[in-house]
């Protein structure tokens, strides 16, 4: 079993993941697949400057992975951390190994087969996306005096031709961009990361500049997406709206009466569930794009909706100030999509 797990090939025939104090705390993912075909991902946090570190076997933490690697404790070896995939017995290794002075080096084999790290792998076609921000609307949220400026981001995801479109706020293009600094911190594509447009403290809702800003940051993301596997990182396609076969879409709600019912939706295939979702259940006059019968309500007005009832966030949509927004989550149906060859 665990004696079995010996490295298989030398470091000079292995993909070096190199990293230094400089770093920090550094992501690294390693994506495999099973005896039987089940996906997984394994992670590992690691702060160069303290060794603390910590792995997470899909995204549960492993126990035996918690302890300290930093250049003192490794300066004559390696630190093995082994796990179990508990669906099939297989037995795997993560294993860091110095680098130099001050630097560490890691790799990971799953029944003694070696696995790239995931941002070592240079495909990413399944994930490429198309994005452009064609707009702003000022819009409130709960709570605020002042109105917010959210860019429009209009995606289509190359392989299947979906399509939807988002707001988002300057914070969340911040948000993403510091996640992908976590995401790539040690790895060589990191240099490729290109800079976010600074915030501004003033004039954030001047025409003019709202205008500049958006050309800055359609620049941004299109420049992000380049860098191979930021289009598969889930915090991005979260962003972009397009996660797996659901859409996240967004609509301005400027008149008290918006155009579709909600409804109280507690089945999931037909079967009764415990958890239960509040959900579009029909349309006074149509249905506007991207929304469909059973679309799912997400945030309204800045409110994340969870468990309300579908009084409350009626409620909440009388009381909000206009305009504002509400995000909806619905699945993809292919036979209204003209599918990529």
């Amino acid at each position: 079993m665990l004696f079995a797990l010996q490295p298989i090939l030398s470091m000079e025939k292995r993909k070096k993941i190199t990293t230094n104090l400089l770093y920090g705390e550094v992501n690294r993912h390693w994506e495999f697949v099973d005896k039987n075909g089940g996906r997984h991902v394994l992670s590992l946090i690691h702060d160069c400057v303290s060794g603390v570190r910590v792995c997470l076997l899909d995204y549960e933490e492993l126990k035996s992975s918690f302890g300290t690697t930093n250049v003192i404790n490794t300066f004559f070896g390696r630190t093995p951390i082994y796990f179990q995939i508990k669906q099939t017995g297989e037995w795997g290794m993560l294993e860091i190994r110095k680098d130099g002075l001050f630097g560490f080096e890691y790799s990971c084999e799953v029944s003694r087969t070696m696995i790239p790290e995931k941002t070592s792998v240079i495909e990413n076609s399944e994930h490429e996306f198309e994005v452009r921000i064609s707009g702003c609307d000022l819009v409130y949220a709960a709570g605020s005096n002042d109105p917010i400026a959210h860019y429009i981001i209009k995606t289509k995801r190359i392989r299947d031709n979906l399509t939807t479109e988002v707001h988002r706020r300057y914070n969340e293009f911040f948000m993403l961009h510091e996640n992908c600094e976590a995401m790539l911190r040690g790895n060589h594509l990191s240099k490729d990361l290109p800079p976010i447009p600074e915030k501004r403290p003033f004039g954030r809702l001047d025409s003019s500049f709202i205008e500049s800003r958006r050309v800055e940051l359609e620049c941004y993301i299109r420049t992000l997406l380049r860098i191979p596997h930021v289009g598969s990182f889930d915090m991005t396609k979260a962003f972009l709206g397009i996660v797996g076969d659901s859409f996240e879409s967004s609509h301005v709600i400027r008149s008290q009466n918006p155009p579709f019912e909600l409804s109280r939706k507690d089945t999931l295939n037909g079967v009764a569930s415990r958890a239960w979702c509040v959900v579009v259940s029909g349309f006074k006059n149509g249905a506007p794009a991207g929304i469909q019968k059973y679309s799912k309500v997400l945030r309204v007005a800045g409110i994340v909706i969870y468990a309300q009832h579908p009084d409350e966030i009626e409620e909440i949509m009388r009381k909000a100030k206009k305009p504002y927004l509400i995000h909806f989550l619905s699945q993809v149906e292919y036979s209204d999509l003209s599918l990529g060859g």
